[in-house]
């Protein structure tokens, strides 16, 4: 444990003095201190939230069976840049063969996997 840590007084003092206001009125109390902060929000706020489609963190695929799916995006990004657009899974064996053959498969032995319905 970490010399002079004293997390979890400060835990219990906040878990006493938290239910005390709703998150607004904190959330006001802590911005007016210069204090950065954001309430934590359920996941069916966050599909409702235009600033989470905004972010990147939810976005819209047209999926050719199920039609217009909202699915997570990534909170993670690079230089600045925000995924706005998301990608088809591929389908159940899509890519079976490319693998095999980067495990150093033969065309064959693939072959006879398939035909013994292991692929």
């Amino acid at each position: 444990m970490i010399r002079n840590f004293h997390g979890d007084k400060i835990q219990k003092v906040l878990d006493e003095i938290f239910p005390r206001k709703s998150s607004r009125q904190w959330l006001k109390e802590l911005t007016d201190a210069d204090i950065l902060a954001t309430e934590v929000v359920d996941y069916r706020s966050m599909l409702k939230s235009e600033q989470a489609r905004v972010n990147g963190y939810l976005l819209e695929l047209d999926h050719p069976v199920a039609g217009k799916v909202l699915v997570s995006g990534t909170p993670v990004t690079i230089n600045g840049e925000v995924t706005t657009a998301a990608q088809l899974p591929p389908e159940h064996g899509q890519h079976t063969e490319e693998v095999l053959l980067e495990l150093g498969y033969t065309w064959e032995e693939i072959g006879a996997l398939r035909d013994s319905g292991a692929v």
